[in-house]
């Protein structure tokens, strides 16, 4: 093995370890989406067709077709996404992709993970996440 394929391969080992297994607790199965919201301490609130002046300040992975943005300090959202984005499994950052000033239904999660390229994951639903009462933030 020569120094580069040690180096790629010690390098996938790290960034892999930096990755947690996201809100569910690993692979769909692992626990329901509303266990998952519980866990989280949302609720799941109206379903909305944009979200104006949207910046991405954080997210979490529920499973392959759910993830929760937070835009602001507590303005969550959960996009259901088209079709299972595998990527979010490895998933060390994401973008949003929009045609808009606003993140809206159809617009894209761009997912980068562990190996060279990117996933582009279209968003089907947005639903606004409501905290729940006395939770932490």
């Amino acid at each position: 093995m020569n120094a580069r394929s040690m180096l790629v391969a010690g390098l996938s080992l790290v960034l892999a370890a930096c990755q947690g297994p996201g809100a569910a607790g690993g692979r769909e199965g692992a626990a329901s989406l509303e266990q998952a919201l519980e866990r989280l301490q949302v609720t799941l609130g109206e379903e909305v067709e944009n979200v104006p002046n949207f910046r991405l300040n954080g997210w979490a992975r529920i499973d392959t077709t759910h993830l929760m943005v937070t835009a602001g300090l507590h303005d969550h959202y959960l996009l259901t996404l088209l079709q299972p984005c595998f990527g979010l499994d490895y998933a060390f950052r994401i973008a949003i992709e929009s045609r808009s000033f606003m993140l809206t239904r159809f617009d894209d999660v761009i997912v980068s993970g562990m190996h060279d390229g990117l996933e582009r994951c279209r968003i089907e639903r947005i639903h606004r996440l409501d905290d729940k009462p006395g939770a932490e933030n």
